[in-house]
């Protein structure tokens, strides 16, 4: 069974996060709460430990995997911010938004050879945000579930329907059950335009207005 830390009743977050680090920085994988649902986290620089992000989740090799980040200074580091992607990320985010944005011409092979683009998420969880300062790199934040499967609130549940494929899992951050949330909205810019790739707790309504 993986390592299991207790985060719900625990109130020493540094010493977790700390942890949780060292943990991605050997490769392995984490399961751990964002602000809509359970997520699968590795290092996304390491190529390795992405190849059993896939594996665990039973995912297509050309399918995309976001990102966790902790702020806009960080995703300029590897994306390219238009006006638009600005005036959404004060908006809403830290919030339950995931912007696919074009990926800086050196970093291409962040997640998959000749990648355009990167599905950024910053989670408005308090875990989330210090984790990925601490990390000061990509974390990627794909939902803890088999591939075309629902998506389960526990982690208990979570490592029931994953089976064999959960033994990959180092660390399991254990925020208890999470509340039914929607998942994120997933929006696209380029070239200044703006598609909604996943309808989900930010309304498009609301994004037009911002975008207006």
């Amino acid at each position: 069974m993986p390592e299991r830390i207790d985060l719900k009743n625990n109130q020493d977050l540094e010493k977790i996060v700390i942890k949780t680090t060292q943990i991605l920085s050997q490769g392995g994988v984490i399961l751990y709460p964002t602000d809509t649902l359970y997520a699968l986290g590795v290092d996304a620089l390491n190529k390795k430990a992405l190849k059993k992000i896939y594996a665990i989740k039973g995912r297509l090799k050309d399918k995309a995997i976001s990102v966790l980040m902790s702020d806009k200074k960080m995703v300029k580091q590897y994306a390219t911010i238009s006006p638009q992607a600005t005036k959404l990320i004060e908006a809403f985010l830290p919030g339950p938004l995931t912007l696919v944005l074009p990926l800086k011409p050196n970093q291409t092979n962040l997640i998959s050879e000749n990648q355009k683009t990167l599905g950024i998420r910053i989670p408005k969880n308090n875990f989330c945000l210090s984790l990925s300062r601490q990390y000061n790199k990509p974390i990627t934040t794909t939902s803890a579930n088999k591939s075309g499967s629902d998506t389960l609130s526990t982690p208990a549940a979570i490592l029931k329907q994953l089976g064999s494929q959960a033994s990959m899992i180092d660390l399991i951050i254990d925020n208890g059950k999470l509340a039914k949330a929607k998942p994120s909205t997933v929006i696209e810019i380029s070239d200044n335009k703006i598609n909604l790739i996943r309808p989900g707790a930010i309304a498009r309504t609301k994004i037009e207005t911002i975008i207006k």
